[in-house]
């Protein structure tokens, strides 16, 4: 025995072992203490015989000598028992295993403070995992653990401000996760929830306030990798003409290779060679999304793709009526927190519609609307209204807006990595009759940045940008027009302003910024959405394509003084025509515009710097706008 002892510890941890610590009990199983063990040390089980012949347990750490001296004694009725792993202890010298409900121990301690360690645990039920909260109370933060009801994780788990302004008197902001003892300090992340039984009946539930810390670009270096990757989800809502809606996926690659596409609806896995100079493929309609949750949507899967667009595009024969598209985001960057930047509009429903990376993935939305409500499985949920709804993966879960409002400031929240795509079916800014359908894919919260230029807009006089806090924010905004113009933004409120030429804007904490380039004064070349990336976000090298049939656009924003000599395609060099310079204190950039062909292209600058650039058109009544890429943070 000695020497399996010596070979065990042999390949113990690093550090000391998490061991059960209870002094005379009855049965090791019933132990609901536990201590960490110094480097070295082993988890030891003694059973021990007193006076009158009643037997009890010592559990404990102890050192590998004294665990060798006692198992060498013999003694009559005792018994030592020395492990080294974590929570060895709970059995041997004859006794049983404790038989616990679905493997989970957790923590369970009220009122710790953040130096103090808890040592009480406990066994969680089937449907619960283990729970950690950091709550104030008296002017002190505190610290409570234990186990939480599966569906109150999934909803509880905000680290942002749900409704108004945060109660620092009552603020609580809770963890979950389901392995053992994983709930010993409260982590600045939510942990990830992986739900024991799936559920798609979803319930209006309250969830606690609190406000969520991000690591903006300011301390993070980003680097400048673009939609390179090896896969995407790519969505596509129903919009308000649906029957005509036509499917597309434009996309780049470094080189030819095979790619796969994976339908949901279906379960096709079909494979396809890219063809030279082409960039678009026209997708079956089943991937189409409508109100529900559904198998609705598309996987692609390639080892060299650089850059992928959704599209919803008029077939030949109802032309040039209701376009959009947007930067797909590469699976490796989506994220579990995302907040809704959307439009109010005269004849549309906002719409919200998501797809996980996992099965069995908890997804929550908590509502932000001034009027009307949202409808799913036969329930009418309204403003600060909880839908919590288990999605798996190749499914699609999507909601609409029934009144003339807006989602903007809803919250998704999910416990594994999902896609996002919001906007609306019909982007109706004044009283039309055409209209485009308005759709972005969002960006991650972890993706936002505190720094933008909005660019200028070619034959687009009048836009508006759309400015979303998700915590408390100061943000300064600049225009050629305007003196600076600062504003205090209340987390999940925003701030609209009419943009012309070239803005710039400036944060205390992370923000969403899109832009809406408004309808022609004819009423010609409808409204679209545009998500504008932070300076931080810009790439030295864009690859990216302009769909066919519009007059398209490209703009650029760039470091003042720097915009000349691009490199177009390898080749041609374009310089700017017209340059709008602004001048903000250390943020002096210009943008210019710049007609393009359709097709694929590159652009790069000669000097190798970062620029930021998008890719715009309109034909008819028709109108698409998205940025050409992105440089995701790692």
């Amino acid at each position: 025995m000695c020497i399996w002892l010596c070979c065990a510890i042999i390949t113990s941890i690093a550090n000391g072992h998490i061991c059960y610590n209870c002094a005379d009990i009855s049965h090791p199983r019933f132990c609901n203490h536990v201590e960490q063990c110094n480097i070295g040390q082993v988890c030891s089980l003694k059973r021990v015989v007193d006076i009158y012949g009643e037997t009890s347990f010592n559990q404990g750490c102890t050192t590998i000598k004294l665990c060798q001296a006692k198992m060498s004694l013999n003694e009559t009725g005792k018994c030592t028992h020395c492990c080294s792993s974590d929570l060895c202890n709970s059995d041997g010298c004859g006794e049983q295993a404790p038989k616990h409900q679905n493997g989970t121990l957790c923590y369970q301690c009220d009122g710790k403070l953040q130096s103090e360690s808890c040592q009480k645990v406990t066994f969680c039920g089937y449907d619960e995992m283990c729970h950690i909260s950091e709550e104030s109370w008296n002017g002190e933060i505190i610290y409570r653990s234990g186990c939480k009801d599966n569906s109150k994780c999934a909803s509880e788990q905000y680290p942002y401000p749900i409704l108004g302004r945060r109660n620092y008197r009552t603020m609580k902001r809770v963890r979950c996760c389901n392995f053992n003892l994983c709930n010993e300090l409260f982590q600045s992340q939510t942990l990830t929830i992986q739900p024991v039984k799936p559920d798609n009946t979803a319930s209006v539930i309250t969830a606690e306030a609190s406000t969520y810390t991000t690591k903006g670009y300011s301390t993070t270096p980003v680097l400048h990798t673009d939609s390179q990757a090896t896969d995407f989800i790519l969505l596509f809502p129903d919009s308000k003409y649906y029957e005509h809606a036509q499917p597309k996926v434009f996309l780049t690659s470094s080189d030819s290779e095979v790619l796969s596409a994976f339908e949901f609806g279906s379960h096709a896995n079909q494979k396809f060679s890219l063809i030279r100079d082409k960039t678009e493929y026209f997708l079956d309609e089943n991937v189409l999304m409508t109100d529900g949750l559904k198998q609705a949507g598309l996987q692609l899967y390639g080892r060299y793709i650089a850059s992928v667009y959704g599209f919803i595009l008029n077939p030949p024969y109802y032309q040039h009526h209701y376009s959009d598209g947007y930067l797909a985001i590469p699976t490796r960057y989506l994220g579990t927190t995302y907040i809704i930047n959307s439009f109010q509009n005269i004849n549309s429903r906002n719409v919200i519609t998501l797809s996980p990376t996992k099965s069995y993935t908890s997804v929550t939305v908590n509502l932000k609307i001034s009027l009307g409500f949202v409808k799913y499985n036969n329930k009418q949920y309204v403003n600060g209204d909880n839908i919590t709804v288990i999605v798996n993966k190749y499914e699609t879960f999507q909601i609409s807006l029934n009144a003339t409002s807006d989602l903007t400031g809803t919250m998704v929240i999910s416990s594994d990595p999902i896609a996002v795509v919001s906007g609306s079916k019909c982007d109706n800014t004044s009283y039309n009759i055409e209209c485009n359908p308005m759709i972005e894919m969002v960006l991650p919260i972890d993706q936002l940045d505190i720094a933008y230029i909005i660019p200028y807009i070619n034959i687009r006089p009048d836009s508006v940008v759309r400015l979303l806090s998700v915590n408390d924010t100061l943000v300064t905004v600049q225009s050629k027009y305007s003196n600076n113009v600062t504003r205090q933004i209340k987390g999940r409120q925003f701030y609209d302003f009419p943009h012309k030429e070239v803005s710039c804007v400036t944060a205390s904490d992370d923000i969403s910024v899109i832009i809406y380039p408004q309808t022609f004064s004819n009423e010609k070349g409808d409204a679209f959405m545009m998500t504008i990336p932070g300076i931080n976000q810009y790439l030295p090298y864009y690859h990216f394509v302009v769909p066919e049939g519009f007059l398209s656009y490209i703009s650029i924003t760039v470091i003042a003084a720097e915009f000349n000599d691009f490199l177009l395609d390898g080749h041609t060099v374009i310089s700017a025509d017209k340059v709008y310079t602004l001048v903000s204190g250390m943020f002096n950039y210009s943008s210019f515009t710049k007609p393009i062909s359709s097709g694929e292209h590159t652009l790069k600058h000669r000097s190798g710097m970062i620029f930021g650039l998008w890719v715009y058109g309109s034909v008819g009544y028709d109108a698409y706008g998205y940025p050409a890429g992105i440089a995701f943070r790692q």
